[in-house]
């Protein structure tokens, strides 16, 4: 979701095809694009076609999939337990995460 939303607000090419970049303040158009991040303007996107939006996210789930499979990982991390630890403040859920931290980088 995050590549897509920035595809669109960077006007990259394809990002016009799920929706087009405006201001946050007013809902406004812009075309700052890629310079948005330079001037610091607030920008959201509009999403013409959350089908369009969704089918481009399992394709590009897919040619990652197709990425990885060729790769011979000697275990799995889960994207949760590393980032679990960020959205609250339990212990366990903190320890959880360090321990995959930890796998991730001891091999």
């Amino acid at each position: 979701l995050d590549r897509v939303v920035c595809s669109v607000r960077d006007c990259f090419p394809g990002g016009s095809t799920f929706g087009y970049p405006v201001f946050a303040v007013n809902g406004s158009n812009t075309n700052l694009c890629f310079k948005r991040r330079e001037t610091g303007a607030k920008t959201k996107v509009y999403i013409d076609s959350i089908e369009s939006m969704v089918d481009r996210i399992r394709h590009l789930e897919k040619q990652l999939q197709r990425k990885l499979k060729g790769l011979d990982f000697p275990f799995q991390v889960a994207y949760e337990d590393l980032t679990d630890f960020e959205y609250t403040d339990e212990e366990s859920v903190w320890d959880a995460s360090l321990n995959a931290w930890t796998k991730m980088f001891s091999t």
